[in-house]
């Protein structure tokens, strides 16, 4: 589909293309822009002849959409899991075609409306949003602002794996020039430990506070930052090599420890996006991803207490300083 009024956007190095449509609403005839923190990330035009990631807004009736035609097309159930921005529920699939497979993300609310599909199209690098015009979420509300901020992470995690780029579910420090990525479950204390890097090392800044993007440039892995930074607003254009990647855990001690192999492996891989691991080709992308980063990236465990001396810890191991 050739898109009619598009927004051009950078983002970890690959370019997207996006209709207008789907990134403003219209609030009292005028528009606002659904997902602000894209704006660090406009561009006045595109570079590339083909964009790595298109993507449109298309309304139609609810009895039109593809769940409810994905019998007719072998569509794969691949995992379902929670959307608690919205309180809702999000089924990913995939389907077969003649280039490979598509994929398919459907949004429902907790009573089992269908609110959004967004449709990956593998052989075109785009996606469609599809919203629902007898939906009881208005295209125009906050509401649906969530849904369509969700969906273009997820297209572009798609889009981004083929070019071995992959978002990170991560806390983002830059000191000296050099990015330090913070791993963990929820509620290890990631942002909690960034910050203790902001209030108590002179020069340390956050890149990202959640979903930062990990590739490989000129051989050497590269961070950057993107317009998804969990609820602390960071949004940066920039990118910085990587110095490490620092796996947390809550101790009653502060102990780093340096970690290989398929230790590493197991450090790293849960915080790429988890529904990957349900598709075999999403899978070998982050697979491919980890055995271009691994061997070029020191790994640490870090044990830790929430205070000041576990920041100085991993900031004297990596900097000697």
């Amino acid at each position: 589909m050739s898109i009619s009024n598009p927004i051009y956007y950078a983002v970890a190095g690959l370019e997207l293309c996006i209709d207008r449509d789907l990134m403003y609403a219209q609030v009292d005839a005028q528009p606002r822009c659904r997902v602000g923190s894209f704006y660090p990330f406009q561009r006045d035009c595109a570079k590339k002849p083909t964009p790595d990631l298109s993507a449109w807004l298309m309304m139609m009736e609810s009895s039109d959409n593809a769940i409810s035609k994905s019998n007719n097309i072998a569509a794969k159930h691949l995992h379902s899991f929670e959307f608690s921005d919205v309180k809702a529920m999000c089924h990913f699939y995939s389907y077969p075609t003649s280039e490979g497979c598509n994929y398919l993300l459907a949004i429902e609310s907790e009573q089992g409306e269908l609110i959004t599909e967004f449709e990956f199209d593998t052989k075109n690098a785009s996606a469609v949003c599809r919203a629902f015009r007898q939906s009881s979420v208005d295209i125009n509300s906050p509401a649906f602002s969530a849904y369509v901020r969700f969906g273009l992470w997820l297209m572009l995690g798609i889009a981004a794996a083929k070019h071995h780029i992959a978002a990170v579910h991560s806390s983002t420090i830059i000191y000296n020039g050099q990015a330090i990525m913070f791993l963990g479950e929820s509620g290890t204390g990631k942002s909690t430990h960034t910050r203790l890097w902001r209030e108590n090392i002179e020069g340390a800044t956050l890149l990202n506070d959640d979903s930062p993007f990990i590739g490989i440039v000129d051989g050497r892995p590269t961070i950057y930052g993107s317009p998804w930074s969990g609820k602390t607003p960071c949004y940066k254009d920039e990118s910085y090599p990587l110095r490490a990647i620092v796996r947390l855990s809550q101790a009653p001690h502060n102990k780093i420890s340096r970690i290989k192999g398929i230790v590493a492996i197991g450090a790293l891989l849960p915080s790429l996006p988890p529904a990957f691991a349900y598709d075999s080709a999403l899978k070998e992308e982050m697979y491919a991803i980890l055995n271009k980063v691994l061997p070029a990236t020191e790994l640490y465990h870090l044990e830790c207490l929430p205070n000041a001396e576990a920041a100085y810890l991993v900031c004297k191991t990596l900097f000697e300083v």
